[in-house]
């Protein structure tokens, strides 16, 4: 819980290896010297090289509910006619059935066996949030889209991927793309060329700053509500160095992506990430993703991590001052062994730039202990999910523990529609019982 002791600041230091106990006798044998990483507790192990294969290929089985296996009640009504697939509308009544009924499993896993380890489900995570076709070609359509905006006032403009959207986060509901565009140039008549080519193309258009006080345009798609927030002006050209850091250290890097997959979702449910990247007060996306490379770049060269492990240390570091004093210590995606002297005395997180190294991606965060505290319940939760029974267990699986399966019901309904496998049918199985609820 939020209010379990922290350890002992006295026998700790910074980022020390992981191997004596910190939470009660939560640690079975220290790891090798020098490593950041912590041993292996159970369902955190590596899963078996090609246990999945992709979306709609998971090894193991399906846990697919019938048309015979309705709930008390319901029984008596006959099934529908199976070549009929009714329309669904992701009404909260109906969210709320299609959850009871795909009980105990939490949306992402549907249709799918449980994940026998931490890793497996973040996969499972990732992949639920994979752009569908449809959402692909929405995606293409967009870029070009601000492509072309961008072409009408800078003819030799070239627009490409940075932060999140760079490391692999990709664009869905209530979030925003990142990119920049090169060979641009910001000017008061520049900017009211730019406003008449993006409003001509549907967009609404708001110019600000970011947190490297670079220039950018919030671009919103009127008819769909999608965002993007492109840098843009000579200092863009910048942007490629960042840029190529998250893509092959971590977009390249499938455990990598998927514990920031993880931890992105996590901190749009706490309210505490700044999506778009103009409001300093809190958390931007590409910090966070420099945060956990810090992380990854920790461990000994023969001790590579998976997943699952990542994703606790990453709680685990950040969410406890002993590991991490935000005082006393700058991040540094290059390593966190040795830390770094802090740099920016003046801020309450100090998280290097890929780009210069002096400048601080998070001058004016607010509220750092509050999201120390989200990570240090994060790993307070799986440890405990960990260690009890299943029967005892409160939470769906180990990554429910720490994000709310709620506001991801409605993405199954909708690859339900779209015809995902093995949503479509998991659905379709159930469907003669939810359109009660409609």
């Amino acid at each position: 819980s939020m209010s379990q002791q922290m350890p002992q600041t006295s026998a700790f230091a910074v980022n020390r290896p992981y191997g004596q106990p910190v939470m009660g006798n939560v640690y079975a044998s220290p790891p090798q010297m020098g490593s950041l990483g912590t041993p292996h507790m159970p369902r955190w192990n590596r899963s078996p090289s090609g246990s999945h294969d992709g979306r709609g290929s998971w090894k193991g089985g399906s846990h697919v509910g019938s048309n015979g296996s309705s709930a008390p009640g319901i029984s008596a009504i006959p099934p529908l006619d199976p070549d009929v697939v009714l329309t669904l509308v992701p009404t909260r009544p109906l969210l709320k059935a299609l959850a009871k009924e795909c009980r105990p499993l939490p949306p992402w896993c549907v249709g799918f066996a449980p994940a026998q380890t931490l890793s497996e489900e973040l996969f499972m995570f990732a992949s639920f949030l994979r752009h569908t076709p449809e959402e692909q070609m929405r995606w293409t359509s967009l870029v070009a889209t601000i492509d072309a905006a961008f072409r009408e006032v800078w003819p030799n403009s070239v627009v490409a991927e940075m932060g999140t959207t760079a490391a692999g986060i990709l664009m869905a509901k209530d979030t925003t793309a990142q990119f920049y565009a090169l060979n641009t140039e910001d000017t008061p008549e520049l900017r009211s060329k730019f406003l008449a080519s993006a409003n001509s193309f549907g967009f609404q258009v708001d110019f600000t700053t970011d947190y490297r006080l670079m220039s950018c345009v919030t671009l919103t798609e009127a008819r769909t509500g999608e965002r993007s927030f492109i840098r843009f002006g000579k200092d863009a050209a910048q942007c490629a160095i960042a840029a190529e850091v998250l893509k092959t250290s971590i977009a390249e890097v499938p455990a990598r992506k998927y514990a920031l997959v993880a931890i992105d979702a996590l901190l749009r449910q706490n309210k505490v990430i700044d999506d778009i990247g103009s409001n300093l007060a809190l958390l931007n996306g590409e910090a966070v993703a420099l945060m956990l490379l810090s992380i990854a770049n920790s461990y000994s060269k023969d001790d590579e991590p998976d997943a699952g492990r990542l994703l606790v240390d990453f709680f685990l570091t950040f969410g406890f001052p002993v590991h991490f004093d935000c005082a006393a210590h700058s991040v540094s995606y290059k390593g966190m062994d040795p830390p770094s002297p802090k740099t920016h005395l003046d801020a309450q997180l100090s998280v290097l730039d890929s780009i210069d190294g002096e400048r601080n991606l998070t001058p004016k965060l607010e509220k750092f202990s509050h999201i120390q505290a989200v990570f240090h319940y994060c790993y307070t939760a799986i440890s405990q999910f960990t260690q009890v029974s299943s029967s005892q267990r409160r939470a769906q699986s180990a990554l429910s523990t720490v994000i709310g399966g709620e506001s991801y019901w409605s993405r199954v309904l909708s690859m339900f529609h779209q015809g995902i496998a093995p949503f479509a049918q998991a659905v379709r199985d159930r469907q003669h019982i939810l359109a009660q609820h409609m």
